[in-house]
């Protein structure tokens, strides 16, 4: 039992054309490309020529080349070739501070300069009001004296919303100092939790390119190597392009073009290449389906063109499966099709940058750092104390 979606294609398309089937798999597993100097096909197109196969069901897509030999349905999917990178992700620093980050300097200044504000105050207004009303005959038994510490402690616990000490402002104008100081802490704990996880969220992914037309795709350096798939459509569009510089990029790559596809990918991830270049559908299927987001698309997309059913040619079942085709396609079949079968688990940079890859050590190991210069200024004031 067989399933996918050219399967599901093959189904609806028999709702409106009657006709039974019966499967086999290429034997070269190639999709079809001639030889230069023999002028023979190979792949689905050379079964399709040869009679052996009546249909060649499959993400092949309409090429000028293949249409002289063969006919094709009418498109059931627009196709661009596409450009795949693998996604790095380097520290700069062995100290990684990016937590100081979502709030300038200017501001963490502020906020510090009004941590220490906020204590000298409610301290002042604790022991004024102490001083007044504690010794009054009037209210012998007026609340404790407050201590510095303990607004400090207070202060502290308000600006990181962990309830510590017992420093709770005793007078009235204390009390109103500290409140409106818990709202404005409390702003910009938010603010600062949301801007976190705004960057960490859309840290940008520095591609290798920036696109096909980048420079770099004609002078590649010697450690940058790309390829495609050897006898598809997407090697025939560098290889016999009339644009000079898609040669020239063929010319570079014509050596690292790989058998399957699942080659390439297992190079580009292993680093042993830097790009790898195919039909932008199956890549963003490849994209969809990587469990940690590690593939990344490159640019927009080119050399659109469209996905077919390929037949004999003069083939007496090409027009009743491209009006059968035209229905689907009017009916929304073929985009609820193609959005069943690659349904996208990795937004792309365009959506949101980069999905989320979870925090490590290195990520926020500058915390760490501070924590322990804390320890280090309690072991000063425990030497002057």
């Amino acid at each position: 039992c067989i399933s996918g979606q050219m399967i599901e294609l093959l189904e609806l398309i028999r709702e409106y054309v009657h006709f039974t089937y019966e499967f086999y798999l290429i034997r070269d597993h190639k999709y079809g490309s001639v030889d230069p100097v023999t002028g023979l096909w190979n792949g689905m197109v050379g079964d399709i020529i040869t009679g052996e196969a009546d249909m060649a069901l499959a993400t092949l897509t309409i090429t000028a080349s293949r249409s002289r030999v063969i006919d094709f349905s009418s498109p059931y999917g627009e196709v661009g070739i596409g450009i795949l990178a693998r996604t790095d992700t380097t520290l700069g620093s062995v100290v990684n501070m990016d937590f100081m980050i979502p709030l300038s300097s200017q501001l963490w200044t502020v906020i510090l300069a009004t941590i220490l504000f906020v204590i000298i105050v409610l301290w002042v207004l604790g022991d004024w009001e102490w001083y007044l009303k504690g010794r009054s005959h009037f209210i012998p038994d007026y609340k404790r004296r407050v201590s510095l510490l303990e607004s400090m402690t207070y202060s502290w616990s308000t600006f990181v919303h962990v309830q510590a000490g017992t420093g709770l402002p005793m007078s009235t104008s204390a009390r109103l100092v500290a409140l409106f100081f818990a709202l404005a802490m409390l702003i910009v704990n938010t603010s600062y939790t949301a801007e976190l996880a705004a960057f960490k969220v859309k840290e940008q992914f520095v591609p290798p390119i920036s696109g096909i037309e980048d420079p770099k795709m004609q002078n590649p350096p010697p450690d940058f190597k790309f390829a495609t798939l050897r006898d598809s459509s997407t090697e025939a569009y560098f290889r016999f392009s009339k644009d000079e510089k898609l040669r020239r990029i063929y010319e570079h790559m014509k050596d690292n073009n790989v058998e399957m596809v699942e080659d390439g990918v297992a190079k580009l991830i292993s680093g042993e290449f830097k790009l790898y270049i195919d039909d932008q559908p199956y890549l963003e299927h490849l994209v969809s389906s990587s469990g940690n987001c590690m593939l990344r698309m490159i640019g927009r997309p080119f050399g659109i063109s469209g996905y077919g059913i390929a037949l004999a040619k003069n083939s007496p079942w090409t027009r009743p499966i491209s009006n059968a085709i035209i229905k689907l396609n009017d009916m929304k079949a073929l985009e609820n099709l193609w959005s069943k079968w690659l349904k996208r688990k990795c937004v792309t940079q365009d959506e949101f940058g980069k999905s989320p890859s979870g925090l490590s050590i290195e990520n926020v190991n500058g915390l760490f750092v501070v924590v322990c210069a804390g320890f280090a200024m309690c072991a000063l004031f425990l030497g002057i104390e």
